[in-house]
């Protein structure tokens, strides 16, 4: 490696995914833009992904290998974010893969519009390599200091997960930007914290990242656990955003919000979890975290588009949100 400072550092935090860990780094290493370090961090694998990134760092100077006990996907990245050197900063999961061309996609990009953040598409494929589903804009577009925030706020263009995006690495050091202690949703809370000291960030349609969707992941579980780590994040946001919300606009956002992430997470419970029970138990979390004090707010019932204003009434009515459940997946039709 060079004395000069890449142009980009890659964030790759691992735990046990020995099956998918080669393709995933040879997508970054194998980019056409070269001008780059990667950062894995080894958390606490007890499968061979350590061999495999030894390995690999052999062949390569730009791979960086670190290893620390397991402390969760958060802690990994706030690892690699104190020996990241990059001017700008990018994550990828370790089961995942990006194309060929992403980097020189967004150095160009950069040098252009000299944005804080660069968002880009997003493919989720399963096992057999099949799109289930896509995520982005449908053409190129940008926003711009204030209107940053709300986009994230709103799920709009701005998504909360963090690896579909460049980061300014001067943006997340002047603001001490970094992964929360939480059991989850600690990436929603860093691209919302992104967003709220980012002034300019462009959003490219084209899907750019492949997103391994499995069964057994963390992020596809639903269960009591799941809506009380919801709430969790969102005491949070109210602590760490409770001076933008002195705003009333951005207090009605932060209830729109609060009404679809909840009204979302109530339609996969209705999908997923069968035991009625637990589905009562689910709703009195999301309750308690905000859903029904702001899903009475018409002024931020407005903010919402069509698909969530739908999700919101069926999330209030859980008996027809249950019945029109059922029926969705006996004709396979079953949300992400």
């Amino acid at each position: 490696m060079t004395e000069e400072a890449p142009f980009f550092s890659v964030i790759i935090p691992v735990h046990n995914t020995a099956s998918y860990l080669e393709e995933c780094i040879q997508s970054v290493l194998h980019q056409s833009y070269e001008h780059l370090e990667l950062i894995v961090v080894d958390d606490g694998s007890t499968d061979n992904s350590r061999q495999i990134l030894d390995d690999m760092a052999q062949g390569d100077q730009r791979l960086r290998v670190f290893s620390k006990e397991n402390g969760g996907q958060g802690a990994a990245r706030n690892y690699a974010l104190s020996r990241a050197r990059g001017r700008y900063i990018a994550f990828v999961d370790s089961d995942d893969t990006v194309s060929l061309d992403l980097l020189a996609r967004m150095e160009k990009v950069i040098t252009d519009s000299d944005a804080d953040v660069v968002s880009f598409g997003i493919e989720f494929v399963d096992g057999q390599g099949r799109v289930v589903a896509r995520r982005g804009p449908e053409s190129d577009t940008s926003s711009t200091d204030a209107s940053v925030f709300v986009d994230a706020m709103l799920d709009r263009n701005f998504h909360s997960v963090i690896w579909n995006k460049v980061y300014r690495r001067a943006l997340l050091a002047e603001h001490d930007i970094r992964f929360p202690a939480l059991r989850a949703y600690e990436d929603s809370i860093f691209s919302r914290h992104v967003a709220l000291h980012a002034r300019k960030v462009v959003y490219l349609g084209q899907p750019l990242y492949r997103a391994l969707t499995r069964s057994g992941s963390t992020s596809r579980g639903m269960n009591e656990a799941s809506f009380t780590r919801a709430a969790e994040m969102l005491a949070l946001e109210r602590s760490m955003f409770r001076d933008q919300f002195a705003d009333p606009a951005l207090a009605t956002v932060f209830r729109a919000h609060v009404t679809h992430f909840l009204a979302y997470l109530m339609v996969l419970a209705a999908f997923r979890i069968d035991d009625p029970k637990v589905r009562a138990s689910c709703r009195r979390i999301a309750d308690e975290a905000g859903f029904r004090d702001s899903a009475s707010d018409p002024h931020a019932i407005a903010l919402l588009d069509t698909k969530a204003k739908v999700q919101v009434f069926l999330a209030r009515h859980p008996r027809l949100l249950r019945n029109a459940a059922l029926v969705a997946r006996r004709l396979g039709r079953v949300p992400y």
